[in-house]
């Protein structure tokens, strides 16, 4: 089901003729009537990275401390509470984990139920959570950025992992009034370190407060996140 509605949204804006816009619409209403819920999908790749560029990945964002800034800097402020870098504090690395995602792309599209489209812009931020920091509901195919069709998150972190919390709260969807509206189900998905996780940009989703008693930078809830936009 997932993929029947996936591939009327994305067809939404091609009709050919009025009769395929009304056969549309009929489906979509029929979807609101039953009022069906609609499972968020997700893929999680563990070890995305070697156990070597892992560790050198957080020595990295560890020593660029003093140059992260307030997430409130973000084109769409949402209420949060975590530290960004932007791509041009991190080109290299930027560049580096954007070959990386793209190259999993081809083989998450069918998990995720999505038809191969070009990628026209990779956005990519370095995050940092720490003890408090959580991310509110909010979905990323906004009105400033409405060409994000997939988002991606990669975690790592200190070993032993020094804080808790920080779950990934994935949303499922119903239509409502002919847009996707959150439902009250939804999908833990546990920050494991070396991994990268997929999603929908359309899907409602939040983070959890991150606990971490030592109140250590070293020891934040570290990210590598972005959108590849369609």
């Amino acid at each position: 089901m997932v993929g029947f509605i996936d591939s009327l949204m994305s067809t939404q804006q091609s009709f050919t003729s009025h009769t395929d816009g009304f056969v549309l619409w009929d489906k979509l209403n029929r979807l609101e009537q039953e009022n069906r819920i609609i499972p968020s999908p997700y893929v999680q790749i563990d070890d995305f990275l070697s156990s070597v560029e892992a560790d050198e990945l957080l020595n990295y964002a560890v020593l660029k401390e003093q140059i992260f800034e307030p997430a409130e800097g973000d084109a769409h402020p949402i209420s949060r509470q975590a530290m960004l870098l932007f791509r041009r504090h991190f080109p290299d690395v930027a560049e580096f984990m954007i070959r990386r995602v793209h190259e999993r792309v081809p083989a998450v599209l069918p998990q995720l139920n999505v038809a191969p489209f070009p990628i026209t812009r990779t956005e990519i931020q370095l995050s940092a959570s720490q003890d408090g920091g959580y991310i509110q509901k909010h979905t990323d195919n906004h009105a400033i950025a409405n060409r994000r069709k997939l988002t991606y998150v990669y975690y790592f972190h200190r070993q032993p992992k020094p804080f808790s919390g920080g779950e990934l709260l994935l949303y499922d969807s119903q239509i409502k009034d002919g847009y996707y509206e959150p439902a009250e189900s939804f999908t833990t998905i546990e920050p494991r370190h070396n991994s990268l996780v997929f999603h929908h940009s359309r899907n409602v989703h939040e983070v959890l407060p991150v606990s971490c008693p030592s109140g250590q930078f070293r020891d934040s809830r570290f990210t590598i996140h972005g959108w590849l936009h369609r």
